[in-house]
């Protein structure tokens, strides 16, 4: 059962729009929404570095990322809160792409991980990108060596008026008398809304898995989402002020192999940016961090405020 949760991570990563210890606060704030295009897309699409001048910019969300773009590379180097780190390069010349990475996850059984992904894009009419995406994962449970294999699919389709995107994945997991197999996807589509000082996205769509472990302790589990929402929205005041939001909800459905479980989720985030002539820093807040109050009347530690992203052109 270990080998199965840890392929949920791994797979759903591929799917994701963004990668452990490399998450810009701008992405966070908009809860992931797929309606917008933001300069960490490269992490997943390897093709949309190309489009990125000479930058480099800094992340704190508990953990420290490093990130630089140069002549169609990106390179980025992050340190998680516990010791972990997750290193990277991608390589574009504007409609091909691929990227390399190595992360080592002392949190997740010291799980050390390889991977690599190769895209494509085209541009002649917005925007399309398709990426494939690659992992090979040791770790040790209990004692005993365990193996992960995984492989993902994603692709985007984006206009001014509207977005499109899916994602698979597949993995497998083995380890000393326990193994599991998993596969998952999800589709999102919406209208996207606005431009220039103002713009807004609807993403609406469903994601499923599968996890079965097998052996002896063979069990099956089913999780799917129906329907997911995610609203999001940024305005700029002017040149020096943007703010943004998000909301995502959902249903969720989960078959343990014996019962069924559902529930309903909401979720919300919030930012800010401040701008300068040469680059920009980007919040996303904390609501329990506004909500806490200070420590000399609670007696509670303050959580953190919340990410933190500055990025500078060169």
């Amino acid at each position: 059962m270990r080998a199965t949760y840890r392929f949920s991570i791994v797979a759903f990563t591929l799917l994701s729009s963004s990668v452990a210890f490399a998450t810009p606060s701008r992405v966070n704030a908009l809860s992931g929404n797929h309606g917008f295009t933001d300069d960490s897309d490269f992490m997943v699409y390897p093709t949309e570095v190309s489009p990125l001048g000479t930058s480099t910019w800094f992340h704190y969300d508990g953990g420290y990322t490093g990130a630089v773009t140069w002549d169609g590379n990106a390179v980025t180097a992050g340190v998680g809160p516990n010791g972990g780190w997750d290193m990277s390069w991608t390589n574009s010349h504007d409609t091909t792409g691929y990227g390399v990475r190595a992360s080592y996850m002392p949190d997740q059984d010291n799980a050390m991980s390889i991977g690599g992904s190769w895209g494509n894009a085209d541009r002649s009419d917005g925007l399309k990108n398709l990426a494939l995406a690659g992992g090979l994962t040791y770790a040790t449970v209990n004692e005993d060596p365990s193996i992960d294999f995984s492989f993902g699919a994603t692709s985007r389709s984006l206009s001014d008026s509207d977005f499109s995107t899916w994602g698979a994945a597949m993995g497998y997991s083995m380890s000393e008398g326990d193994s599991s197999v998993g596969v998952g996807g999800q589709y999102f589509m919406g209208p996207r809304l606005g431009s220039g000082d103002s713009a807004a996205a609807l993403s609406i769509g469903t994601m499923a898995g599968l996890n079965a472990a097998l052996g002896d302790d063979s069990s099956t589990n089913l999780y799917v989402a129906l329907p997911a929402a995610n609203i999001a929205g940024e305005y700029a005041f002017n040149d020096l002020l943007m703010v943004r939001g998000s909301v995502t909800t959902g249903v969720m459905v989960n078959h343990d192999g014996t019962d069924i479980n559902t529930g309903a989720f909401v979720s919300g985030a919030a930012g800010m940016t401040l701008s300068g002539d040469k680059g920009h820093v980007d919040l996303t807040f904390n609501p329990d961090w506004a909500l806490a109050g200070p420590y000399f009347l609670t007696g509670n530690p303050s959580p953190m405020l919340g990410m933190v992203t500055a990025r500078f052109e060169m």
